[in-house]
């Protein structure tokens, strides 16, 4: 029988646990600024290092754009890191701005994806 790692074990025994991760700097500049919440099934180290990760991506003031691809995402097209897309859109001054999918939402009747992306 294999070992249990005993600060595991009391991580996934709490019924609520999350990884915060928070800078007033951006509030203060961004009073507007959304938390971001992401559930998932991660390891404590893993959710840590997640979150900073997150928290680094966002201090730095990107575009954000919702966008409708006829095309279906699937969870395998995420394997590795998030897929990126160049934009092309004069009316937001954004023509070859690389931007990654932070979410999306698959409507599997009509074929479509909705991302939200940011860059």
């Amino acid at each position: 029988m294999a070992a249990i790692d005993p600060n595991r074990s009391t991580f996934v025994q709490r019924e609520y646990r999350w990884i915060e991760r928070s800078d007033p700097t951006v509030l203060a500049k961004y009073p507007a600024a959304l938390e971001v919440e992401l559930p998932a099934n991660l390891s404590e180290a893993s959710a840590t290092t997640l979150a900073t990760a997150i928290l680094a991506a966002v201090k730095n003031p990107a575009m954000a754009f919702e966008v409708e691809i006829e095309q279906l995402i699937f969870l395998e097209d995420l394997d590795g890191a998030p897929p990126t897309y160049t934009v092309y859109a004069d009316e937001y001054a954004a023509n070859g701005r690389v931007v990654r999918v932070e979410e999306f939402q698959v409507d599997w009747m009509n074929g479509i994806t909705k991302l939200k992306v940011r860059g």
